[in-house]
């Protein structure tokens, strides 16, 4: 029996560390590959890919070192499996939430992609950093671009355009550029406001999916 490790609650623009108090009642290879995972999960997202060890992620998910390795062969693969497990089904999640809502809500769609951005900036920086060498990392980035297109097309409705799948990639990148600068503060060095920011991705968003005409 092990009392109850990290658990994540994540909201529109960060991400919190939470202790449940809840007790696990099995250590069984699920709840140990859970727990691992959730450790690594703020290990990668605090300290980055170089900042994180194996030995530091099983200590923190209260297990023995040796432990990490009857679930993930390597510190590679707990990152990829973090991102596969927790952050993508997020994101997914996130995005079925507004498609439901159907509403042209533009500050709603910006606020859950700027949040997205900043709660797994760490994750997401670490694969980059593993990207230009390794497939997988670069797939698993490739997997939340189009999800962000699929959303974009969803929220638009109807037939689109020519061009409109090319237009809505380079809204995505003005978005996540601004994302994660906004996720390492950039805006405080550059003494920027984000409050004028933020309204223009959103009128950027608006116009690139036709919601204003």
């Amino acid at each position: 029996m092990r009392a109850g490790g990290p658990y994540f609650s994540t909201g529109d623009s960060d991400i919190t560390l939470i202790m449940t108090s809840r007790t696990i009642l099995s250590d069984s290879p699920a709840s140990t590959r859970e727990l691992l995972l959730r450790a690594a999960a703020e290990a990668f997202h605090r300290d980055g890919y170089l900042g994180t060890d194996t030995n530091r992620i099983a200590r923190a998910a209260g297990f023995a070192p040796a432990t990490f390795y009857k679930h993930f062969a390597d510190k590679r693969a707990a990152l990829l499996a973090v991102h596969e497990a927790i952050v993508l089904p997020e994101l997914r999640a996130g995005a079925e939430s507004l498609v439901k809502a159907a509403s042209r809500d533009a500050r709603r769609v910006v606020q859950h992609l700027l949040g997205a951005r900043k709660s797994w900036h760490g994750v997401r920086r670490s694969l980059r950093l593993l990207g230009p060498a390794d497939a997988e990392a670069r797939a698993g980035l490739q997997q939340e671009r189009l999800g962000a297109l699929e959303l974009f097309a969803a929220l638009r409705g109807g037939a689109s355009l020519p061009g409109a799948r090319e237009r809505d990639a380079l809204l995505l990148f003005a978005l996540e550029q601004a994302g994660d600068a906004l996720a390492e503060s950039a805006e405080k060095e550059l003494r920027l406001a984000p409050r004028l920011l933020v309204p223009q991705l959103e009128q950027l968003l608006a116009a690139t999916l036709g919601w204003l005409s």
